[in-house]
């Protein structure tokens, strides 16, 4: 019988560790999964890569405009409150956990979690939600907003596993584009 043994798994929703300052995008990471056998050798090694997608917007507003709206901005998407830390310019919502819809919108509108024979799973698993979003300033008067969401989707059917899901991108745009109505 063979044993799986993880060397590394980073199925690490943000935040549950310490928070980084900044939200531009990371270099790829892979995680690397280790098959052994029940003696400890050396099966197989599987290697998988990702990239974290960060939106970047950018507003004609000021910073100090952009943090003001943006707990509206939030709460019009149905995320609860951010966190605001004014000095790094950064609103965190961690962690936000949210089953079939988020503001009345289906998950899968925001999430790619995969699909089975029930459909789509962003729509029947439970997703654990990680939000930032950061705000430079650009130019005279204008801000660019640089949001990163991170989804994983938790299996409630009974069976275990976990799954990373994407995003589509529309749950930050939807963010964006109450900042830019708030801030008209």
């Amino acid at each position: 019988m063979r044993t799986w043994s993880v060397a590394v798994l980073m199925l690490v929703v943000a935040g549950c560790g310490a928070r980084e300052p900044g939200l531009a995008p990371r270099s790829p990471v892979e995680d690397v999964v280790t098959i052994s056998s029940a003696d400890g050798t050396v099966a197989g090694e599987m290697r998988l890569t990702r990239e974290d997608y960060v939106a970047r917007n950018s507003v004609d507003a000021t910073p100090a405009e952009v943090l003001e709206v943006l707990p509206a901005a939030f709460a019009s998407v149905g995320l609860p409150v951010p966190e605001i830390d004014a000095q790094n310019r950064l609103a965190v919502v961690q962690p936000h956990v949210v089953s079939r819809r988020l503001g009345g919108v289906r998950m899968s509108s925001y999430f790619d979690c995969g699909r089975g024979p029930a459909g789509l799973y962003a729509d029947s698993y439970r997703i654990h939600l990680s939000i930032a979003t950061q705000v430079e300033p650009l130019g005279e008067g204008g801000s660019t907003l640089l949001t990163r969401v991170e989804a994983i989707g938790q299996n409630t059917g009974g069976t275990s596993g976990n799954a990373r899901c994407s995003s589509l991108g529309q749950l930050e745009s939807r963010i964006v584009a109450a900042v830019r109505e708030a801030v008209g």
